[in-house]
């Protein structure tokens, strides 16, 4: 009876009418008929059992109350709390964007243009200077060149570079599973409709999930219209311009277009989207804003396109992301110390036998060519800062693969920029450093040598690159016709060549296939007859050897 009364006042009567029912019929078949003899007993323990329930119900109805009265207030609360923190989130966003115009106001375009004026200087200072003035020069040269490569690191990563965390294969029907269970969970409701010809994707599954979760909710709210949201998907390409001023060149990968609407019908997919690689950071006014910036920026991390437009009321947003992520985002991005989320420990000099060939190396340099020996030395300490602890398949430090491709190069040419470019040759690949660092650090000679050699298409002012195939990566040295990048690229093929202890089959295969294909004919060319030997012997080597696996 306590349990009835705790229920509402409908199921009270429904369950007491029942309880009643069955009482009589139990009686009836137990006893015999029922017969009402309203005697004085009866009545008064019929009065004290109303009195009683009546009580009861009254107790625990205002129970009931005080507890409703209590879960509306918790709401109340955290309704308020949810937006204070949404506001909290919209002036942190304010403030990132505000910090990295007040940087660039308080002028770190000039302190690399101090760092390279001072660099002039120190030049001179070396010809016409005494030994005073040319310490003091070089100290003060290399705090404007680390201040000035610091600073735009910041900016590099605090203008919206956003690391991939959960990059795998999924079929569109999964997703859109998953996708639709938390919309239900909102009350929302949305209508998918999935192209046959694009059955899965590999992207950042929980950023993507996301990204539809949070428009789809977007779109209702703003949307004129009450209908179910329509949410689909249809096979496209993304276009990705080499040179940023033409449209001549253009890598184009397939790619998938989500689209996110209160229409009726599906709006029209073009054939092909330019994918939006320039970040600008943007400041936010309001929460839904700075939903859709995040977005944007989940939308760029996967070098996709985005875009808003709003027809008669009908909302629709458009996202455009690869098939393959990977076709265009190196796996390597995702690494803590390229990305910006880890430290960057200095190189192993531990390792056995490291300081011996570093030695050796510099002892090479000074008798062999005409480079300043402590340039080289510095260009060696980046890459043991930059490198930090990654090691190769065989299990020694990064740099150390530097240390052996600028070897290399010196059998063919001395000159101090290319040596110093075949030092660098990975760090715009491989390492938080940037082309606009390495300019400041070195000069723009060797940056822009290390930015040929790199097989990724580099943007202005931009924290993305484009992974090239090998065929695109040899056309666009080539085209350049700098030997030095030819010089260097060689050189870095033959050593891995050297080293294929602990790589994949596949892999192994891959490297043989560029290097008969692209890299022997390039060594040929510029005259280096022993590396194209040393090619064909070696990529002999791994073809017999795999034969007997």
């Amino acid at each position: 009876f306590f349990l009835i009364l705790l229920a509402d006042w409908l199921t009270f009567f429904v369950l007491s009418g029942l309880g009643v029912a069955l009482g009589c019929l139990f009686y009836t078949q137990a006893v015999g008929p029922i017969t009402l003899q309203l005697d004085f007993s009866t009545a008064y323990l019929l009065t004290y059992q109303i009195i009683f329930a009546t009580i009861i119900g009254l107790l625990f109805g205002r129970r009931k109350q005080q507890s409703f009265d209590t879960l509306a207030s918790e709401k109340k609360r955290i309704t308020i709390e949810h937006q204070e923190t949404q506001e909290e989130l919209v002036e942190s966003q304010q403030g990132k964007a505000n910090m990295v115009k007040m940087v660039e106001k308080a002028g770190m375009e000039d302190m690399s243009y101090f760092a390279e004026t001072s660099k002039e200087l120190l030049e001179i200072l070396r010809n016409v200077g005494s030994e005073k003035d040319v310490g003091a020069a070089s100290y003060l040269t290399d705090s404007l060149a680390e201040a000035s490569a610091a600073l735009d690191r910041f900016e590099h990563r605090a203008i919206g570079y956003l690391p991939l965390e959960d990059v795998r294969q999924m079929d569109l029907p999964d997703l859109f599973r998953e996708v639709g269970v938390a919309l239900e969970a909102r009350a929302q409701k949305v209508v998918f409709r999935i192209s046959p010809l694009t059955p899965s994707v590999q992207c950042d599954v929980k950023s993507i999930k996301k990204l539809l979760i949070t428009s789809a909710a977007f779109v209702h709210k703003m949307g004129e219209s009450e209908g179910p949201v329509l949410l689909a998907t249809e096979r496209t390409t993304l276009g990705y311009q080499f040179d940023e001023e033409s449209m001549d060149e253009i890598k184009t990968v397939d790619a998938i277009c989500f689209t996110i609407t209160t229409a009726t019908q599906l709006p029209k997919v073009r054939k092909r989207y330019i994918a939006q690689m320039d970040w600008q950071q943007k400041a936010a006014e309001r929460v839904e804003e700075l939903l859709l910036l995040r977005n944007e920026q989940l939308l760029k991390a996967h070098y996709g396109y985005t875009a808003m437009e709003t027809v008669d009321g009908v909302l629709t947003l458009y996202y455009v992301i690869p098939i393959n992520i990977r076709e265009v985002r190196a796996e390597r991005t995702e690494i803590p110390t390229i990305n910006g989320r880890g430290d960057w420990p200095h190189a192993d000099d531990n390792y056995p036998g490291a300081n011996d060939r570093e030695e050796a190396f510099l002892e090479e340099v000074w008798a062999r060519t005409k480079a300043d020996l402590q340039v080289v030395e510095r260009a060696i300490e980046v890459l043991k800062d930059y490198h930090g602890p990654t090691r190769r398949s065989t299990g020694e430090p990064f740099y150390l693969h530097a240390l052996e491709v600028a070897r290399i190069v010196m059998d063919y040419t001395q000159d101090e920029t290319t040596l110093l470019a075949a030092l660098l040759h990975d760090t715009i690949a491989k390492t938080p450093l940037t082309p606009e660092q390495l300019t400041t650090l070195f000069n723009f000679k060797v940056s822009n040598i290390v930015k040929a050699a790199t097989n990724m298409l580099l943007r202005e002012e931009s924290a993305y690159t484009i992974t090239l195939t090998p065929v695109e990566h040899v056309r666009e040295m080539v085209k350049r016709k700098d030997e030095r990048v030819l010089y260097i690229k060689v050189a870095d093929k033959l050593h891995d060549m050297r080293t294929l202890q602990g790589v994949l089959i596949r892999e192994q295969l891959t490297l043989v296939n560029e290097v008969l294909s692209y890299y022997s004919p390039i060594a040929q060319a510029l005259g280096m007859k022993k590396v194209v030997e040393e090619f064909t012997q070696r990529a002999q080597d791994v073809l017999d050897r795999l034969r007997n696996v």
